[in-house]
């Protein structure tokens, strides 16, 4: 038995020009919107993205100023660190350190000293008569090492 009734599913080569005839119709549109529409619609986008109505020129300027203040930041900010290194390296005369084991005269002991004493025995630098920390009239790793010892020693109850 024949069946004479088509397929929804199926189209005969026939019918294709047909149907593209109707798909372009439908979607394509040969109209353009009014240039009144096209010139509200821009209008209204230009009040939305500028909405205190601020010019170019005052957008520019307020870019300008933020960076000009992030710069005077950082310029502040190493004047001041400059400052508080420098603070640090000078030491009045009533502040000098009365610990013979502050050998960089930072006002504590610490592993620099040991450091410092070492590198000045090993450079054969002039030392001072202070650097002699075990009292043996030698300066030499001995006392490097009683400052190491020093600045690694934990205070009782601590552990």
């Amino acid at each position: 038995m024949e069946n004479n009734n088509k397929n929804t599913d199926q189209l005969d080569n026939q019918d294709l020009p047909e149907l593209s005839e109707d798909l372009q119709a439908l979607f394509t549109s040969n109209k353009l919107p009014p240039s009144q529409i096209d010139q509200t619609i821009l209008h209204r986008a230009e009040q939305h993205l500028h909405p205190l109505g601020r010019s170019r020129t005052n957008t520019k300027l307020l870019r300008w100023s933020g960076v000009a203040v992030a710069i005077a930041a950082c310029l502040m900010i190493m004047f001041w660190m400059n400052i508080s290194d420098t603070a640090k390296q000078i030491q009045p005369p009533n502040m000098i350190a009365v610990n013979p084991k502050d050998i960089n005269n930072n006002g504590k002991v610490d592993i620099m000293d040991a450091f410092t004493l070492a590198k000045a025995i090993e450079n054969n630098k002039t030392p001072q008569a202070t650097w002699d920390i075990n009292k043996d009239h030698k300066i030499n790793q001995q006392d490097v090492d009683a400052i190491a010892l020093a600045a690694v020693q934990l205070s009782q109850g601590v552990l």
